[in-house]
C-alpha cells in the first residue's frame, strides 16, 4: 500500500535541551528512494523549523512514492547531533528531538598502501523503529583516502559501509550497534 504525498513536509527540530535547532539539515527519505536523500532536503530556520518540499532533480523523473514506511532525518553536522523519525500514516508535523550522533570513520588504501581518494562510501543503515534501509552517501575523500560520516543516527541494529573505486573494485564493512561502545567507531583501512 502507497501513500499519496503531500506537496510538502514540514515540522520543528529541536537540539537536547529542548531548544529550537537553527541551521539543521533536515532529510525526507521516501521509501521508494532508499538511496537519494538529498533529493528531499531543507535546513532548518532560526526557529527550528523546516518545510521539505517534494520537488525532484533534473534528472528524476519518477514521482514521489511514499510506502508503508518512510522516515525524516535532521542532522547538526557540526555539533554531530541526529534526530531521525519513521512514520507510516501522513502526520501533520514531523517533530524532531536531535540527539548525540554517532560517527563512522575510516581510510581506504589500494594492495600497494597508497591511499585511494577517487572512491566513494556508502553508509546504509535500517532508520531505527522502521526497518527500512536508508543510505547517505559521501564522496569527500582527503589526499590520505580518509573519510567521516557524522551525525549518524544512534541505535539501528546494524550499520553497512560499501566503498567502491573505479579501476580498484569494492570493499565492505559491517558494525553492530551491540559493539559500539562509544559515539565514534573507526573502520579498520579497507582495501
Amino acid at each position: 500500500e502507497f501513500l499519496a504525498p503531500p506537496p510538502a513536509f514540514v515540522g520543528t527540530v529541536r537540539d537536547p535541551s529542548g531548544k529550537p535547532a537553527p541551521g539543521v539539515l533536515v532529510s525526507l527519505l521516501p521509501f521508494s528512494y532508499p538511496g537519494a536523500p538529498d533529493l528531499f532536503e531543507t535546513k532548518t530556520d532560526q526557529n527550528g523549523h523546516y518545510v521539505v518540499l517534494l520537488q525532484h532533480k533534473a534528472n528524476l523523473n519518477q514521482a514521489v512514492t511514499l510506502g508503508n514506511i518512510n522516515s525524516v532525518m535532521a542532522r547538526d553536522l557540526q555539533k554531530n547531533l541526529c534526530g531521525v523519525l519513521g512514520f507510516s500514516e501522513l502526520p501533520g508535523n514531523l517533530d524532531l528531538t536531535l540527539q548525540p550522533g554517532i560517527t563512522f570513520s575510516g581510510s581506504v588504501k589500494n594492495t600497494e598502501g597508497v591511499p585511494v581518494t577517487n572512491a566513494t562510501a556508502q553508509l546504509t543503515f535500517a532508520a531505527p523503529g522502521t526497518g527500512t534501509v536508508q543510505r547517505i552517501e559521501q564522496q569527500q575523500f582527503d589526499a590520505q583516502g580518509f573519510f567521516s560520516f557524522r551525525a549518524m543516527p544512534p541505535g539501528c541494529n546494524t550499520y553497512s559501509l560499501q566503498i567502491s573505486a573505479n579501476a580498484y573494485g569494492e570493499a565492505c564493512a559491517q558494525v553492530n550497534a551491540a559493539d559500539l561502545k562509544t559515539n565514534h567507531c573507526s573502520f579498520p583501512p579497507l582495501i
